[in-house]
């Protein structure tokens, strides 16, 4: 799947998007071909109790600063974040 068409789906910048892929690359839930293919899943079948964890982790460690604990954008950094960002 493209970048963009990702990025677009989850209604997140594109360069957010990037990184958030690139942690999933490295951690081998995602692959590209070349740097410029689309990224695939790799990961198949039910996520185990580590991967879920592990999919904890990176959120609390990387998202929950701007989007809060349960996803719902309601954190002060999150806010400032969104009325700050340039529209180019």
């Amino acid at each position: 799947m493209p970048l963009g068409l990702i990025s677009d789906h989850l209604d997140v910048p594109k360069s957010a998007c990037h990184r958030l892929l690139q942690e999933l690359v490295e951690q081998g839930y995602v692959r590209q071909a070349t740097p410029q293919a689309d990224y695939v899943m790799t990961m198949y079948g039910k996520p185990t109790d580590r991967d879920v964890s592990a999919g904890r982790k990176l959120y609390a460690d990387n998202c929950a600063v701007c989007h809060g604990e349960a996803g719902q954008g309601d954190r002060e950094k999150g806010h400032e974040a969104y009325l700050s960002r340039s529209p180019f």
